[in-house]
């Protein structure tokens, strides 16, 4: 392929210049003044990526609750990454939906854990807690969920129970996936459940 139909960030090299360096995507030969060009260029292009950078998310139960706080005054959907140790990164979303039901989608999970709408069950605080923990010492953040569930009943007179939760979902690096290893409750909170 001729360097003048090379479609990528590297240039043509002056006559009379070393040819030591050849453009990956074409195959042409590049020589220091192609490659000072090209850095050039690919340099002013920086502050594109830079303002890219994605909104980190801790899986903390004070930065969980902060953020279903917002997202709750807001009424949106907002997207995260989440560091997972070991320099894995997942995308995160957090959603609450109008009638008050929120979730946190992370990996193959899709836990409930906001609820103010009342259809027999909220949480207590709104909020349940979402801690980022290596449980098992594997360098991976697992996950768990804890909290107290309000059963209300069906009518405004039944009398409320109160339910105390845990769940935990270890990561297993392999697979790229969280699995339930633990669960103290009389409801599911996983609807995105492939485990």
């Amino acid at each position: 392929m001729n360097m003048k139909n090379c479609k990528s960030l590297w240039l043509s090299v002056p006559r009379g210049q070393p040819k030591k360096t050849g453009c990956p995507p074409c195959g042409s030969k590049v020589g220091v003044v192609g490659l000072l060009r090209a850095s050039i260029i690919f340099a002013s292009l920086c502050p594109i990526f830079v303002l890219a950078e994605p909104h980190y998310l801790s899986l903390t139960k004070q930065d969980t609750k902060a953020q279903f706080q917002e997202i709750n005054i807001n009424n949106e959907t907002a997207s995260y990454v989440v560091d997972i140790g070991k320099n894995t990164r997942i995308d995160t979303v957090l959603e609450i939906t109008p009638k008050g039901n929120g979730t946190i989608g992370i990996a193959n999970l899709v836990l409930h854990v906001w609820d103010t709408h009342d259809n027999g069950l909220v949480y207590k605080g709104k909020c349940l807690d979402v801690d980022g923990v290596d449980v098992n010492g594997d360098g991976w953040h697992d996950i768990i969920v804890s909290g107290t569930a309000i059963h209300t009943g069906e009518k405004e007179w039944d009398n409320k129970e109160y339910e105390s939760i845990v769940f935990i979902y270890l990561y297993d690096g392999k697979q790229g996936q969280f699995k339930e290893i633990y669960k103290k409750s009389s409801f599911e909170i996983n609807l995105g459940k492939t485990n």
